[in-house]
């Protein structure tokens, strides 16, 4: 048992993170959002087979990084470098987001998940950047 746990463990805020997307997915589906549900669903298989690659011994920083499964000191310093852009990013996505759904309510869904898979790309060059940097 300890085996098949240490070959498909990750770490908790992955457990929360992969948890959210499954929920989400699961909720959306029921509520009769095909596509938005399926969506989240890819996610999150992405998410966790991502997660478990980075636990790889001959993964990357960066892969480690984008998987929030940091090994050592450079990992968290490339990791703070890389949030610190996305947290500028978002800001100024909420701005935008906020003046397209005054004008396009309707769309609102589809702007959510452009703002994530968004931020998503932004955490990754910033990551890579961080990385070639340190």
């Amino acid at each position: 048992m300890s085996r098949i746990h240490s070959r498909f463990a990750i770490r908790p805020i992955n457990v929360v993170v992969i948890a959210v997307f499954g929920v989400s997915a699961v909720t959306v589906l029921i509520g009769g959002q095909l596509f938005t549900g399926l969506y989240l669903a890819v996610a999150t298989v992405y998410l966790y087979g991502a997660m478990l690659y980075a636990r790889r011994g001959d993964s990357s920083e960066v892969q480690r990084v984008n998987a929030l499964e940091y090994r050592d000191e450079r990992d968290r310093m490339i990791a703070r470098n890389g949030f610190s852009v996305v947290g500028a990013a978002a800001l100024a996505l909420a701005a935008v987001q906020i003046l397209v759904a005054s004008v396009w309510v309707h769309e609102i869904v589809l702007l959510a998940a452009a703002w994530l898979l968004a931020l998503c790309i932004v955490w990754g060059v910033a990551n890579s950047v961080s990385a070639r940097r340190g």
